[in-house]
């Protein structure tokens, strides 16, 4: 699993540390694939996970409105990780 991460954030290794506002579905995320390439993470929040949309959420998303042909490709990435 960790290494599905590996190839969505190849940029990122310069970075020592990243700010991530929002523990919701996105925000922890983010935080995960950056550090899995060793990137120190602050998380900012206003609410903990368990009382964010994302703990109750049915986290639907469908690419419908992209004409961007990259959408297809990260939408079956996203799909075969999760």
């Amino acid at each position: 699993f960790v290494n599905a991460y590996k190839h969505w954030f190849p940029a990122v290794s310069h970075l020592s540390s990243v700010t991530v506002i929002g523990e919701g579905v996105s925000g922890l995320t983010i935080a995960f694939a950056l550090a899995v390439h060793d990137v120190r993470v602050h998380l900012i929040a206003e609410n903990e996970c368990q009382d964010t949309t994302s703990a109750t959420a049915a986290g639907v998303w469908f690419p419908y409105l992209s004409d961007d042909p990259r959408t297809s490709v990260w939408a079956r990435e996203t799909l075969d990780m999760y």
